[in-house]
């Protein structure tokens, strides 16, 4: 339970550290390389170390790198959109939208892998819809879409896909190889990206994007250690839930960050929804 609780706080920490910049400056762009900097190395060093390192070979990975290569696209689009959203909305709301991109992966498994959720899993959809509405609606009850919230919904869930699409198509092996080409492909891209838009890279933004950087690996290598001992559907429960209201409440401590009526609610409804899907 010690590994979850340190992952969900981890996974809480890169919300925070986006709000914490919001206003002073940073670079959207630049916080995004640095992060991806971090991995990549770190990528790099668990192939290296990879037992299965000898079996990789160049034609076996092409169906990896290609996978990947789709994948760090994503990655780098949640990245960006994610900073953006907390900036616009806050971090609550941010991570409540980031959390609820796993229904994406959801319709995908069941249109394609015919993975049919069950009726407890069907209800937490209706409720993350529900959450979707009410947090959509202003307080004359008029669909007012924000458009940066549900971008990062989106494109954070295709990210997801992603993710899952490599574990139904690739062996598990070749896993080192899948997020080596992620986090280089978009470490690539942002950096080219800079370099394009001639942007100006200052010490703060070196040190955000690796303040980001070492949580969000972190936060992958303690869900695994709660995977080997707890049950996944109550790690991924928990972990979604627990994220959530994490960020929620020292987002209020740390940023006076308050919510209205509508958004508590969509709030509420979202962890309860999350947990369902989960089981």
């Amino acid at each position: 339970m010690g590994s979850l609780l340190i992952a969900i706080l981890f996974s809480a920490s890169i919300a925070l550290v986006f709000k914490w910049a919001t206003g002073k400056g940073t670079h959207s762009m630049a916080v995004s390389f640095f992060n991806y900097i971090a991995a990549t190395v770190m990528s790099l060093i668990t192939l290296l170390s990879n037992p299965f390192l000898e079996d990789i070979s160049f034609v076996s990975s092409m169906a990896t790198v290609a996978i990947g290569f789709v994948t760090g696209i994503f990655f780098l689009g949640a990245f960006l959109t994610y900073q953006h959203a907390v900036a616009k909305s806050g971090a609550s709301l941010s991570g409540m939208y980031m959390k609820m991109g796993i229904l994406v992966p959801m319709i995908f498994a069941l249109v394609i892998w015919k993975e049919v959720p069950t009726g407890i899993q069907f209800a937490g959809v209706a409720i993350l819809m529900a959450a979707i509405v009410i947090s959509n609606t202003t307080k004359d009850f008029k669909l007012e879409v924000n458009t940066s919230l549900v971008i990062l919904f989106a494109v954070g869930g295709m990210a997801e896909f992603m993710n899952k699409f490599f574990q139904q198509t690739q062996p598990e092996h070749m896993k080192a190889v899948f997020l080596l080409t992620t986090f280089a492909t978009a470490m690539v891209l942002s950096g080219t990206m800079l370099v394009l838009k001639k942007v100006k890279v200052t010490r703060l933004d070196m040190m955000t994007g690796i303040a980001v950087g070492i949580p969000n690996m972190l936060t992958s290598f303690f869900l695994i250690a709660a995977l080997s001992v707890l049950n996944t559907s109550v790690v991924f429960a928990f972990y979604s839930a627990g994220a959530i209201a994490t960020i929620t409440i020292m987002s209020r401590i740390l940023f006076g960050e308050k919510s209205n009526r509508r958004t508590r609610t969509a709030l509420i409804i979202t962890m309860f929804g999350l947990v369902l899907v989960n089981l």
